[in-house]
């Protein structure tokens, strides 16, 4: 929100520096006394108690029912592209595709799948900017390339709606009221900040061991029941814990961990410091696909109410259970930039039937690899997953954060920031480590440091990926 200071005092650094400190405390005023309002005062609440109901009354619906709902959502979507997006007609029409061919969902096929770039570079005839309370959502990407679209305002209240439901199986009474403490890359008026509407937010920027001492303190004091956070934020989190010998008495009734994907080694440490369920989530920005942890073992429920997902090998055709593939998302609910077929790049592998345990019926994936960016590049241009570097990586007893860059095919640096309690890292054991797996495909450089920032949105990401992997695939 934009403010105008008038008067003659415009020009002057300390009056603007007091005006904004009054508007600051007046936003914290007005959010204190929207706390204790119902959950019926906030805007769109209607939409996030109606998408909350129909989950209600689809999560147990049949295979065959589940696929009548969406396939009726898609003819919807696509009739209205064709109507009121210039940018798909035309995108359509030049692959000789027509709203009519689609009669089923194994039609969906027939619609040319679109990237990143094409919407990007004609953003205004992909989007309808004549719907009303419009917001022009912007980010970074795993590429760090600027991406941005539209979404009605209301689009906050409805994903909302869907988190919680997901968050309900493993924390039941969870509501728009439900405070946490949040680990995720907000910027904040220093390292610990209470917003009486959110909770407690700790700053993933400014994650040292000296401000985890002051973050303990601060989860001990607002004792919320649940704990959101980056994987990558809440492992450094907790090793950082351990190093300086620091305990939490505090017990979070749930773990709610997304936006990055969580390794065994992450998750081991994490169950053994929280002991606290962990609900873990695939998601992103552009909301064609939202999967969450089943209840009763490993694998992800991707959510059939919330868009369309399949996971479909370099020549387009799905990938069978065991083989990885690029996940493909239609997303039902952004009428204002939609997503339809929409290459994520992003790899996961579909899963078999649902345990016999779970009583949910929705698609199943087994096992999700992340971001295109996530993958390194051999000297043969071969792609390894950083999962094949992550056993080794939880070995890392005596280094407290560490980053992997590469900026050369073939040649992976690693830096890293030794604990205060060890002298010396053993660099040759881990190069030998790192070696065993990948081969003669790598040269592997090592390097201490004394920081390793986060990137702009506040992860603790394990690999910044220079190259520009679009040309490997």
């Amino acid at each position: 929100m934009a403010h105008s200071f008038g008067g003659t005092h415009t020009n002057n650094p300390s009056h603007i520096l007091d005006q904004m400190i009054k508007s600051l405390k007046k936003y914290r005023v007005l959010r204190k006394i929207r706390s204790y309002l119902p959950s019926s005062f906030s805007r769109y609440y209607k939409e996030y108690q109606k998408t909350r109901e129909l989950l209600r009354q689809t999560e147990h619906l049949r295979p065959e029912e589940l696929k009548e709902y969406q396939l009726k959502k898609l003819k919807f979507l696509i009739n209205y592209c064709w109507e009121n997006i210039e940018g798909y007609r035309e995108y359509w029409e030049e692959s000789n595709f027509h709203p009519e061919k689609v009669n089923s969902l194994e039609d969906l096929k027939k619609i040319p799948a679109i990237s990143k770039d094409i919407i990007r570079e004609n953003i205004k005839k992909f989007s309808n900017t004549k719907l009303k309370n419009l917001v022009f959502q912007t980010t970074g990407g795993s590429t760090g390339t600027p991406f941005g679209f539209y979404v009605e305002e209301k689009q906050e209240l409805i994903e909302k709606a869907f988190i919680h439901d997901l968050w309900s199986r493993f924390y039941p009474s969870i509501s728009l009221k439900t405070k946490s403490t949040i680990l995720r890359g907000r910027m904040i008026p220093g390292n610990v900040y209470y917003d009486p509407l959110h909770g407690l937010i700790l700053s993933s920027f400014n994650l040292t061991s000296e401000n985890v001492k002051y973050f303990i303190r601060a989860i001990e004091k607002y004792k919320t029941p649940i704990l959101q956070a980056y994987p990558s934020s809440l492992y450094f989190f907790c090793k950082m814990m351990g190093r300086n010998d620091l305990k939490l008495d505090h017990k979070f009734e749930c773990i709610m961990l997304g936006s990055e994907k969580l390794y065994d080694f992450q998750k081991e440490l994490i169950k053994g410091v929280f002991n606290a369920p962990i609900c873990h989530w695939y998601g992103h920005a552009e909301k064609t696909v939202l999967a969450g942890n089943c209840l009763t073992d490993e694998l992800f429920h991707v959510y059939p109410q919330y868009g369309i997902t399949e996971i479909i090998k370099p020549k387009g055709e799905d990938a069978d259970i065991g083989e990885k593939g690029e996940i493909v998302g239609t997303g039902f609910w952004n009428l204002a930039t939609p997503f339809i077929r929409y290459k994520t790049m992003d790899f996961a592998e579909p899963g078999e039937n649902r345990n016999k345990n779970c009583s949910i019926f929705y698609p199943v994936i087994s096992n999700i690899e992340g971001r295109l960016q996530e993958l390194i590049v051999g000297k043969s241009l071969n792609l390894i997953s950083l999962t094949s570097l992550a056993p080794f990586c939880g070995r890392f007893s005596d280094i407290e954060q560490f980053k992997f860059y590469q900026r050369e095919i073939g040649k992976i640096e690693l830096y890293y920031i030794r604990t205060d309690k060890e002298k010396k890292v053993n660099e040759h054991k881990i190069i030998s480590s790192l070696g065993s797996v990948l081969g003669k495909n790598f040269e592997v450089r090592i390097e201490e440091v004394n920081k390793i920032p986060p990137t702009k949105a506040g992860k603790h990401n394990f690999l910044e990926q220079k190259l520009d992997m679009q040309e490997f695939m």
